[in-house]
């Protein structure tokens, strides 16, 4: 799927949350549901959380 394309149709995004997703969301306005793995994930689904621009779950929950 071309990502840029999806994201300008989409209402929601369901990610992993990494820094280049992320910031293509922001971008295009389209809220998010942050499923953090590995990396940085966690601190950028944080992030996210923080600034009203969606939610952030614990996969582990």
């Amino acid at each position: 799927m071309p990502q840029l394309e999806v994201l300008q149709k989409a209402k929601l995004f369901i990610t992993h949350g990494d820094m280049n997703s992320t910031s293509e969301s922001l971008y295009y306005g389209v809220p998010l549901i942050v499923l953090p793995q590995s990396a940085d994930q966690p601190i950028v689904a944080r992030c996210v959380d923080e600034i009203g621009a969606g939610i952030h779950l614990n996969p582990e929950a």
